[in-house]
């Protein structure tokens, strides 16, 4: 393990003094924690913007437009409607509240066990 010597201003270490105490660890575990929380925060917001430079929108809105599927099930509306009910008042509203219609293709789509997928 490395050792690195700190220097901090005198209320960010009060502060940090504070909730390791209130935590039930060292100061220097605290800072290790926030530090590991600070660059795993970074590395996702790295590895998300990498990934955002790979990706195809035509290609995902294509995805998205395709016809097919299943309808939703009597299962799948119950628990849209049970999720729906749960938005807070003030909360911004979906879009629509309501279970999305059944497929006008989901017909001409072969059964799930079929080859034919």
């Amino acid at each position: 393990m490395g050792v690195f010597r700190l220097h901090l201003p005198d209320s960010l270490l009060r502060n940090a003094e504070h909730y390791a105490a209130q935590e039930g660890i060292p100061v220097d575990q605290l800072i290790t924690l926030a530090l590991a929380e600070k660059l795993a925060a970074l590395k996702t917001a790295d590895y998300f913007t990498e990934r955002a430079q790979r990706g195809n929108v035509q290609a995902a809105m294509a995805l998205l437009n395709r016809a097919g599927g299943h309808p939703p099930t009597d299962d799948d509306r119950q628990a849209f409607e049970a999720a729906m009910a749960q938005v807070p008042p003030g909360e911004p509203e979906p879009h629509d509240r309501k279970c999305p219609p059944a497929s006008p293709h989901s017909e001409a789509h072969p059964d799930p066990g079929s080859s034919q997928l």
